[in-house]
């Protein structure tokens, strides 16, 4: 089965859209060019939406992808999944039709999948299938593992401790590969560690360290599934800052940056109404 993988895929809504764009310009934009890890599979370009243009309408395949990748998932994750979620998709109906579509199984999975763009049931199984397709092209098992990296990173060859693993695992992918990249290739500018569940990141730029605590699950978005945002702990702060200090001695105190790193308040279960809406 051959697909043209830049063709549009599914309708693009308006949360869609915002997911994007927090992803593209306050997520990546936080990490040099030199911790890409798949820069030519996955490029900043894909997922890239253009906050002075109008928005695209749909998304191709490689978007969705790329998207996963990044952390944004922009249907549910797997055809079981989608099936199971279709009432949820279905409930601002008005009620009588409500009721008859929580009565018939097929109708109410083809009405889901009429609200990503597609025809019927059928098509959406169709598009899995494609997509998965296209994720085996590049090494993953499915679209699913590619946003619930767990299993992937459990098993992948690394420089990184199990504790490390587990917290990484928690998060998008290109988060664990970025920090991979940046250990193989002995980065001096970007450190990775943890503090547990955190997440722990030092960029060094013109004699400043910036330093962020990441609670990576806040960084996998969409999916039809909630996401968790976390206060930063106070000892997580400590650990990023002793680690600041540990990794760049010479760097005055001054000049040592405890930032918040960005997260996305629109990160909800996302429901019919705002689709429409958008």
């Amino acid at each position: 089965m051959l697909i043209n993988t830049s063709v549009s895929a599914i309708a693009l809504y308006e949360t869609d859209f915002a997911a994007l764009k927090f992803i593209s310009w306050d997520v990546l934009t936080l990490f040099p060019d030199s911790t890409w890890a798949r820069a030519d599979l996955f490029p900043w370009s894909l997922v890239t939406v253009h906050r002075n243009y109008p928005r695209p309408n749909t998304l191709s395949y490689n978007q969705l992808l790329a998207a996963a990748y990044f952390g944004y998932l922009a249907l549910p994750a797997d055809y079981e999944t989608f099936c199971a979620k279709a009432e949820y998709i279905n409930r601002h109906r008005a009620e009588a039709e409500a009721v008859a579509l929580r009565r018939d199984k097929m109708n109410r999975e083809s009405e889901a999948a009429q609200h990503f763009g597609l025809a019927n049931r059928r098509a959406m199984r169709d598009l899995y299938r494609a997509l998965n397709l296209h994720t085996k092209q590049l090494d993953f098992p499915s679209i699913k593992t590619l946003w619930k990296c767990h299993a992937y990173i459990e098993k992948a060859t690394g420089i990184a401790t199990p504790e490390e693993r587990k917290a990484f695992a928690a998060g998008p992918l290109f988060l664990w590969e970025f920090m991979q990249h940046a250990r193989k290739l002995n980065l001096s500018e970007v450190a990775f560690g943890i503090h547990g569940n955190w997440v722990l990141y030092l960029h060094y730029v013109d004699d400043c360290v910036y330093a962020y605590s990441i609670y990576p699950a806040s960084l996998r978005l969409g999916g039809f599934e909630e996401t968790p945002f976390p206060e930063t702990p106070a000892e997580v702060r400590n650990a990023l800052r002793a680690m600041a200090h540990d990794r760049h001695p010479t760097v005055p105190e001054e000049n040592v940056f405890i930032v918040d790193f960005p997260v996305f308040e629109l990160a909800t279960p996302r429901s019919t109404k705002a689709r429409q809406e958008g």
